[in-house]
């Protein structure tokens, strides 16, 4: 139940009302979103600035549909490919401190990494033409109950023994490997787990004191934290909790 192009529409919706009082475009926001929460478009929280002003915040649908619990201001939401903002500012933090330039390739400070040409800078940019999670489809279907880490990254590429996908820079392509690397790699010059760098370096400065790490998906949950769900095929009209599916 992704959001994003709601709030980039929101966000041209105020941008074509200059001129126009702030509590007319609070009045258009609400019609706005109002009407996508008629037709089921919107599960979670929204807020809007201008000027440093908050001109809408509102919550739709619910963080539990089980029990009932509706989205509030205090709920709190998984971010999922959204944290690799976080690594790239790591990433871009370590470099400005002069820890590595992004044209080094990844092997100079990983030295079993198995392909020799990957810059810094293709992981940065999607463009290693490394693969995704399929690296691990072979050790998951021999150890179902695994839980995979950011070490078991090089070791997988290393046991997938296959060539890229594209020649390095020629091609742009998605993919979670290049971030879980990046990750590695703030830790190497870090020196430093990558949570607690994120936390004292991004986090800690930025005042953002209701964002964390969730370690363990099994036993850290928090009571406020929403639970995610999909509709599992295209023809479904229901929701599924994304960890039962």
């Amino acid at each position: 139940m992704s959001t994003n192009k709601y709030f980039i529409a929101a966000l041209i919706s105020i941008n074509c009302c200059i001129g126009v009082s702030a509590q007319t475009i609070t009045q258009q926001l609400d019609s706005f979103f109002n009407s996508l929460n008629d037709y089921e478009q919107i599960n979670g929280s929204i807020l809007i600035a201008q000027d440093g002003n908050v001109i809408t915040k509102r919550y739709f649908g619910f963080a539990d549909l089980q029990n009932n619990i509706k989205n509030s201001d205090s709920t709190e939401f998984t971010l999922a490919s959204v944290s690799k903002v976080f690594t790239s500012t790591a990433i871009l933090q370590l470099k400005d401190k002069g820890k590595f330039k992004l044209d080094d390739v990844f092997i100079k400070y990983f030295p079993d990494f198995p392909y020799p040409n990957i810059t810094i800078r293709n992981l940065l940019s999607h463009t290693s033409g490394l693969p995704d999670y399929e690296i691990y489809e072979k050790q998951r279907k021999e150890h179902p109950d695994t839980i995979f880490t950011i070490k078991d990254v090089i070791p997988s590429l290393k046991m997938w023994k296959q060539p890229l996908n594209f020649e390095s820079v020629t091609r742009w392509q998605y993919s979670n490997t290049n971030f879980c690397l990046l990750a590695l790699l703030v830790e190497k010059v870090s020196g430093m787990p990558f949570q607690k760098y994120v936390q004292q370096n991004i986090f800690a400065p930025s005042k953002m004191y209701n964002t964390f790490f969730q370690k363990d998906i099994n036993n850290s949950r928090s009571k406020n934290m929403a639970i995610n769900y999909e509709h599992p095929f295209l023809y479904s009209s229901a929701y599924k909790n994304v960890d039962s599916l």
